[in-house]
């Protein structure tokens, strides 16, 4: 039981240290830093290799059961057990908004950026819908703009 203990508290310093990259991730977006969102990058996939081995061990630990099973056992400690797991979803929740928000950040800069490089030119070709419905590979500037950044 104190190696699955162990785990899960390894699993929840993780999943934090996870968390906090992906926040220095999205500063390095909004500052446009390339030098820390690679370093971003190495880290993150560092993390998430760690947190796949951490899960593997917790696993084999459990033997199969879950936590709240485990937490029922008699002689367990339940508290210990019940309190790391609800702060483990709370962690979890925390980095999957921040995952969903640096990702939607990635999107709107890139969005912005793929504009002004296209409207280097006369002309957009992005694919739209005209008034007719038609997929169309051509409009204009305004339009385009009003899109891109809607």
């Amino acid at each position: 039981m104190e190696e699955l203990l162990t785990t899960l508290h390894a699993q929840l310093s993780t999943v934090t240290a996870l968390t906090e990259i992906l926040r220095q991730e999205r500063y390095a977006i909004a500052k446009n830093e390339p030098a820390l969102m690679h370093y971003c990058q190495q880290e993150k996939s560092k993390l998430q290799h760690c947190l796949q081995r951490l899960e593997e061990e917790r696993e084999n630990s459990a033997h199969g059961k879950s936590l709240r099973e485990l937490a029922a056992a008699p002689g367990a400690p339940a508290e210990k057990l019940l309190t790391l797991r609800q702060n483990l979803l709370l962690a979890l929740r925390e980095l999957k908004n921040e995952n969903e928000t640096n990702a939607l950040y990635l999107k709107h800069q890139l969005a912005y950026i793929n504009f002004f490089r296209q409207a280097a030119g006369n002309e957009l070709q992005t694919n739209s819908y005209t008034k007719t419905g038609i997929i169309s590979t051509r409009q204009n500037t305004a339009c385009a703009l009003v899109c891109a950044l809607a």
